[in-house]
């Protein structure tokens, strides 16, 4: 069973894709792109916009 690695964000090293920390350059969530961190933060903001607009106004 092969497992595909994925390069560091930051140090580029070849390493097994969702580890935790870099075992080369200890960077927190090494295989994550910076795209995916803006789409998770976008539809967080979406849906805290969109549940506000239906909360009863006092």
């Amino acid at each position: 069973m092969n497992i595909k690695l994925e390069p560091c964000r930051n140090c580029k090293s070849e390493i097994k894709p969702k580890l935790r920390r870099c075992p080369y350059c200890g960077i927190l969530n090494p295989t994550v792109k910076l795209k995916e961190i803006f789409i998770g933060i976008a539809v967080v903001l979406i849906a805290m916009s969109i549940i506000t607009y239906f909360m009863p106004q006092q």
